[in-house]
């Protein structure tokens, strides 16, 4: 008896398993993508200057998403009071709801206490990666021990420069973060315009 046929993919799934870059519509908005680029770039090269001024606003909006965290994760506590680990919720929702209030308030103490965290954050990864190195023989692994050493440099300076530095490492971070994607946005949608043009056209 012969099997039933098997329906081809459809285009949209299809176009799920190709790169970016080679879906039909996507070169369609490479102008879209070039001017949010463009504008994350100019962003990021302004966070970089006023690395303060971002480090501030970083922490206060940092602040709010942890705030509303905080008394959505408390409000479903109290609703389904009856489950087992409501104190556990309740404890994490006012842990959320506090530290986001200092970070409101006081958007100075959070920046110090944020890049403490990102300095033992970066040292900890760059113990990591070097000890991954010298107990494995993996492919690449000149670069992941420079990529190492980079990281265990990087968090030993802002360690170094703590808390006086703590004013503007994450508004300098944040604002190289921008600068780099919004680089990469628009580098692809020049790709994508490119590879959208035909050939011998102007």
């Amino acid at each position: 008896m012969p099997s039933d046929p098997i329906d081809p993919p459809s285009d949209s799934v299809a176009d799920a398993h190709l790169p970016f870059s080679l879906m039909p519509d996507a070169a369609q908005h490479w102008k879209r993508l070039l001017v949010v680029g463009l504008a994350l770039s100019a962003l990021g090269a302004v966070g970089i200057v006023a690395s303060t001024f971002f480090t501030l606003v970083s922490v206060v909006f940092l602040g709010w998403l942890l705030s509303s965290a905080g008394v959505v994760v408390l409000f479903h506590a109290f609703s389904a009071s009856r489950w087992t680990g409501v104190l556990l919720q309740v404890a994490m929702g006012a842990l959320n709801l506090v530290v986001g209030v200092i970070c409101i308030s006081q958007p100075v103490e959070g920046a110090e206490a944020l890049t403490l965290l990102i300095a033992a954050s970066l040292l900890a990864q760059g113990v990591f990666r070097l000890a991954s190195a010298f107990a494995s023989r993996v492919d690449g692994r000149t670069w992941l021990m420079a990529s190492a050493l980079v990281t265990l440099l990087l968090g030993g300076i802002i360690l170094s420069e703590w808390p006086e530095g703590s004013l503007w490492v994450i508004g300098m971070m944040v604002g190289i973060d921008l600068f780099f994607y919004g680089s990469w946005l628009s580098s692809l949608a020049l790709t994508l315009h490119k590879s959208d043009t035909p050939a011998g056209t102007a």
